[in-house]
């Protein structure tokens, strides 16, 4: 997370434990979990892990919206669970 401001930086953070809990709550594997999100399993790993380039993101957040209903700019700006 090299050259993003402070404020990108927390919401980057917030978006990617906001990933896993969501996988936990949804009592997912992080195989299905990427499956749902059209993402590899690696790189659900490297979000949770908090590892995710941020344009990588945007579409994340639209997937999230689509298979969970989970209004984007919730998943960016606050703990959801």
């Amino acid at each position: 997370m090299k050259n993003i401001g402070k404020k990108s930086e927390a919401r980057l953070l917030i978006f990617c434990e906001n990933v896993r809990l969501l996988r936990k709550r949804e009592g997912l594997t992080q195989k299905e979990m990427a499956k749902r999100l059209k993402i590899s399993v690696k790189s659900l790993s490297r979000i949770e892990k908090g590892t995710v380039p941020p344009r990588l993101s945007c579409e994340i957040v639209v997937n999230i919206y689509f298979e969970f209903g989970i209004d984007p700019s919730d998943v960016l700006k606050k703990r959801l669970f």
